[in-house]
């Protein structure tokens, strides 16, 4: 897990880290959560598949998580916070995800058998 305070920081870390999944604040300091949302859904160093989940502190109303999702959020997690729950989310669009990828390649011998 890797942390960062402010949406600047965050969008050069995915760009470089390759991250299973994408935790922001929606009150990041220098920019709306939604803005970093569209932005690395638009960048290319950022897969398409990876998870991107904005947690709010307050109820949203039903426009924030609508143009939440809009920018390509996966989901607007909302008070109460429950840390479970949360951890099951996560974990789910993870395994999503690394299905997505599709399976690791294959390395063998020469010797080794290929037939399936």
């Amino acid at each position: 897990m890797l942390q960062e305070r402010s949406g600047q920081h965050a969008l050069e870390r995915a760009r470089t880290t390759e991250p299973d999944v994408i935790l922001a604040d929606a009150d990041l300091p220098d920019c709306p959560a939604s803005n970093l949302c569209r932005v690395l859904r638009s960048d290319p160093r950022v897969s398409s598949s990876t998870p991107i989940l904005l947690m709010i502190r307050e109820a949203a109303t039903r426009t924030q998580r609508l143009a939440a999702l809009r920018a390509g959020a996966w989901e607007c997690i909302a008070p109460p916070h429950d840390a479970d729950e949360i951890l099951l989310k996560i974990g789910a669009y993870v395994h999503a995800k690394l299905d997505a990828a599709g399976p690791e390649p294959r390395v063998c011998s020469d010797a080794e058998d290929w037939s399936l």
